[in-house]
Formats: C-alpha cells, sequence, structure tokens
C-alpha cells in the first residue's frame, strides 16, 4: 500500500500506510474524507485529522465491504495514535 501525504498551506505531512491487511479499497477514499472532516470539526488540528482520516481508510480497506464499522470510537481513536508520520 501507498503511503499517504497531506499538503496544506506552509505544511505537508507524509506517512506511511495505516492498514494492516488490504481486503478492498472500495469506500477507502470516503472513510479518509469523512474521519479527517468529522476530526476537524471536533477541533483537532491537521496532523491529528489526518491520523484519524488514515485510521477510518485502514478500516475500510481491511474489511470486505464498502462500508466498514466505525463506531467503535475507542478502537479507532487507538489506530489513529499508532499511525506514525515520516520525517
Amino acid at each position: 500500500a501507498a503511503a499517504g501525504v497531506a499538503a496544506g498551506v506552509g505544511a505537508r505531512i507524509a506517512t506511511p500506510p495505516a492498514a494492516n491487511k488490504v481486503v478492498d479499497v472500495t469506500g477507502a477514499g470516503d472513510a479518509l474524507c469523512g474521519g479527517f472532516v468529522a476530526a476537524m470539526l471536533g477541533g483537532h488540528d491537521n496532523e491529528a485529522s489526518v491520523r484519524q482520516g488514515l485510521a477510518a481508510a485502514s478500516v475500510t480497506v481491511e474489511s470486505a465491504h464498502a462500508v466498514a464499522e466505525l463506531s467503535d470510537r475507542k478502537a479507532l481513536a487507538q489506530r489513529a495514535n499508532a499511525v506514525r508520520f515520516a520525517q
């Protein structure tokens, strides 16, 4: 899986892939965007929001269904916190 990149005014964040096992990529982009926007609306900074988006996308690609189970906020937060950014 490819690494993720987020860019903004004066900043660029690169990350390694967050998924453990890719099963189906359907819905991954939607999950990434939804996780990112939800975090931003929740008051998180860009880095935390990218982490949340990557976590949501990684759960989605590990599922055989287009809509993965994302309702376990604690598990999603743990996955987001495990994302390490490239320097």
